[in-house]
Order: structure tokens, then C-alpha cells, then sequence
């Protein structure tokens, strides 16, 4: 059982708030009096100094995030890799937030980052996601700019791909034709035979060398819960992914989907509807965001399924957890981007605060049950 949580402050800059069209606004409003750390032009023009880490040091406005123990003797550590065996994983970011700039920055300055940027192949470096990529309505022609592409203007620039799963705010709205026009030409190098994504079809697989993905909509997975989502298309999605896993030969597989199947926040009929469809296909990992925060969750308690939740991209935090488990070895309420470097027998990884702290560290091996 985990013991009760611990408070810790952190030193923030800058607004940590919901977009203007949110509901949430209000409620998730900070201030914005904030001395300046590494100037927005110096990273947006790809000359982002690294010194953001010395934010610790500096004095400003402080907020708290609540922490869960580690389990005894981990010491987070920075895995490093090359271009060609890395990749990232962001979730719930495009709401324009000083955070997603910051999360923005840490990446732009991780060394396999720079390396493929200097060698000229920028576009080896792959940047999942795990949805809500743009807040607080997926309307890309009205928000994309300043919520996507003006956070992560050097990483464009220089390049690198961003490949999204789709969550609930990508499709409020009903333009979530507008991102797939976006990252439409992405589609083709994802090393699938999968015909591009549409409105009526989420889901793709991604291949980078030895690790497959499989993008799944989460969306109609419970019949009760958005009913104006088709959950026939979810039972034939399930179908497809069945067929998938079998055919694929890839040494580890990761399942990316926007809803928890695992999380000590607040439980629904969604995760009761996915934990099941998961299980049942041994993935290595299943990798979710929506819950804003960070969790990870013990494959020896799980089927061999490693648990991550990370949906601290740039939106703001929802600073509560409901449940307490044993199977829960890291929770936090930061934000957060993830770091991963496929080896030969596991993909270890990093999880890189928005000031360059490693939060967590750890490994995901192949399921022994599959």
C-alpha cells in the first residue's frame, strides 16, 4: 500500500492555465509575473540556451506537486541513446502554456536531439503522442499555430516529427479533419501498410526499427460514455488490432491510446472497457495521457504489462489521485516529457521535468507472456 503523500515545492515561471475557451480557465489560472530564464526568441529561433535547469535556483511564484515514494534504492537517471534509437512521448499539451514551451525546449536540448540536428536528420527524432494535442477544441486552423506550432517552432524547423494520438479535445468540435490534413504527410513514413488515419478511423501502427507502435482511438471504447463516438467502430478497431499483434514481428510492442487502462485517478466505465482488450494482447507497454500528470505502474503486477501515464505536455494539473495501489511505483503531478532508447533486449527511459530534473527513470522489457 502506498504510504501517505508527501508536498514538495517547485519554483515555476510564467502561467500554468487552461486556455481562454476552457472551462477549466479560471480555476487553473497562475500568475504571470515571472523573471525570464532563457527568452522565448533565443528557442524559437533554435538558439535555446540550457540553462533552463538554473530555474531551480531562482526565486519566483511556487505551486506543489504531490509525490508518491519511489520504490526503495531508484535513483533516476538521464538513459542516453543515438538518433536512430530514441524517440519521445508527450501528451496533453497544446494549450500555448509557458510549461509546453518549456517541455518544448528540454527536448530541442536532449543530446540525440542535437546530434540529429547536426547530421542533418532532424527527422530521424520521432515525437509520439498520447492526444490532446490542442486544447481546448481541436480546431487546428484557429489554434494549431499558436497552441502546436509556435511551442515547438525550433523542433519543426530542424525537422523532427510529431505522431499523435487522437484524445477527446482533438475532437470537441468536430475539425479533427484539420490535424489529420496536418500530420497527414507524417503518415507515409511511419513504415506501415495502414491507409491514412480519417474521422471515422483513429488508429495506425508505427515502426521504428525493433519497437512497434500501435496508435489506437480511445474514444467509443465504452458505449455509455460519448455517444455521439460509434462504438461499432471500437469493436472493429479491436478486430484490427488482434490481427496486428499477430502479424507483427517486431521484438517489443507498444500500445499508444489517449485513456488510462490503469491509473490511481478517478476510475470509469472507459478503463474497465480497455484494461481487458489490453491484457488480453501482452503488449510490452501501454502508454496513455488524459489523466494530467505522471504515473507508472509495476509489470510484475500486471501481466507483464508496463503501465505509463504521462499527460504533462503543458496543460494544467489536476492535482488530486483517488486511489491508492500497490501496483503504483511513481505518481506525480508535473509536467513532463518522456525519453525512450530502444536497446537489444529493453527500452529504457527517462522522465525529463519541464526545468530538465529526471523525475523517474526505468526499463520496459518484453512481456514474458506473449
Amino acid at each position: 500500500m502506498i504510504p501517505s503523500l508527501t508536498q514538495r515545492p517547485f519554483p515555476r515561471f510564467g502561467q500554468n492555465k487552461a486556455p481562454a475557451d476552457s472551462p477549466a480557465a479560471d480555476s487553473a489560472s497562475r500568475s504571470s509575473k515571472s523573471p525570464a530564464v532563457v527568452t522565448r526568441r533565443q528557442f524559437l529561433t533554435g538558439m535555446g540556451a540550457t540553462a533552463g535547469v538554473a530555474a531551480l535556483g531562482v526565486g519566483g511564484w511556487s505551486y506543489h506537486t504531490y509525490l508518491s515514494p519511489r520504490y526503495p534504492g531508484h535513483k533516476p537517471e538521464n538513459v542516453i541513446g543515438t538518433p536512430d534509437n530514441t524517440f519521445f512521448v508527450i501528451g496533453d499539451m497544446g494549450t500555448g502554456s509557458e510549461e509546453q514551451y518549456r517541455i518544448g525546449e528540454q527536448i530541442f536540448n536532449q543530446p540525440e536531439v542535437q546530434a540529429a540536428i547536426k547530421e542533418g536528420r532532424g527527422d530521424k527524432i520521432k515525437i509520439f503522442t498520447t492526444g490532446d494535442n490542442l486544447y481546448y477544441r481541436g480546431e487546428w486552423k484557429k489554434y494549431g499555430h499558436e497552441r502546436f506550432e509556435k511551442p515547438y517552432a525550433a523542433l519543426l524547423a530542424a525537422g523532427v516529427q510529431f505522431v499523435p494520438v487522437y484524445g477527446n479535445h482533438d475532437l470537441y468540435g468536430g475539425k479533427v479533419h484539420e490535424q489529420l490534413a496536418y500530420f497527414e504527410p507524417i503518415e507515409s513514413g511511419l513504415n506501415n501498410t495502414e491507409p491514412n488515419r480519417t474521422p471515422d478511423r483513429l488508429y495506425t501502427t508505427a515502426r521504428l526499427g525493433d519497437v512497434e507502435f500501435f496508435l489506437i482511438d480511445t474514444i467509443g471504447c465504452d458505449p455509455n460514455l460519448f455517444r455521439d463516438f460509434p462504438y461499432a467502430e471500437w469493436v472493429k478497431q479491436q478486430a484490427w488490432l488482434v490481427q496486428k499483434f499477430e502479424e507483427s514481428d517486431a521484438k517489443f510492442k507498444i500500445i499508444l491510446g489517449h485513456h488510462p487502462s490503469r491509473t490511481t485517478k478517478n476510475a470509469n466505465d472507459r478503463q474497465r472497457a480497455l484494461n481487458p482488450v489490453i491484457q488480453g494482447l501482452h503488449p510490452d507497454a501501454y502508454i496513455s495521457g488524459h489523466h494530467h500528470g505522471y504515473e507508472r505502474f509495476d509489470p510484475d503486477k500486471n501481466n507483464g504489462v508496463t503501465y505509463l501515464v504521462t499527460a504533462g505536455g503543458g496543460a494544467w494539473m489536476n492535482n488530486y489521485f483517488s486511489h491508492t495501489y500497490d501496483d503504483n511505483q511513481v505518481r506525480l503531478n508535473i509536467h513532463h516529457v518522456m525519453k525512450f532508447v530502444a536497446g537489444e533486449d529493453q527500452i529504457r527511459f527517462s522522465t525529463i521535468g519541464q526545468y530538465g530534473e529526471i523525475i523517474d527513470s526505468g526499463e520496459i522489457n518484453p512481456n514474458p507472456n506473449r
